[in-house]
């Protein structure tokens, strides 16, 4: 009789072992589809279409001049290292950008390449986009392009309708 109780002990430890070994795989489990989901609503692109408003800067005719330029619009979609800059006056031509969060005093997203073009875009949906690609990789000896800053509105869209 002692060895049959001593058996049934042992089930009775081995079914509570397993019972919790199952919850700690259920608990797991829970907290990696948790982070897995958080990670993919992360890594979702913004896209902003941003309506100019004004634009203005400097174009070089052998000497710096100030210009009005015609305001124009575009499309920003924001996804990191991996963001880029679609410009109405290129035909829709897709530029690549890399875009970070700032946030010191005022939250806002800044994305940037490497021939000079910079946009910072505010919460409220404000942006200026700054451009100094012909100044920064134009040879000195050649005529220099021009200078320009734009103001936009831009309103966030839903990325799943793209």
């Amino acid at each position: 009789m002692g060895s049959l109780h001593a058996l049934q002990l042992e089930s009775i430890k081995r079914s509570q072992g397993s019972r919790q070994h199952r919850q700690t795989i259920a608990i797991v489990t829970v907290f990696l589809l948790t982070l897995a989901s958080s990670f993919s609503i992360a890594q979702e692109p913004e896209i902003w279409n941003c309506l100019g408003i004004d634009g203005i800067g400097f174009r070089d005719t052998g000497t710096w001049g100030k210009q009005v330029f015609q305001p124009m619009n575009l499309t920003l979609t924001i996804n990191g290292s991996e963001s880029e800059l679609s410009l109405e006056q290129l035909d829709g031509a897709k530029l690549p950008l890399a875009c970070f969060e700032k946030g010191m005093t005022v939250s806002h997203t800044r994305c940037e390449n490497a021939s000079g073009m910079t946009i910072i875009l505010g919460e409220n949906g404000e942006a200026a986009l700054s451009m100094l690609m012909g100044v920064a990789m134009q040879p000195s000896n050649t005529p220099r392009d021009s200078i320009q800053v734009h103001l936009f509105q831009c309103s966030k869209t839903d990325s799943k309708a793209h």
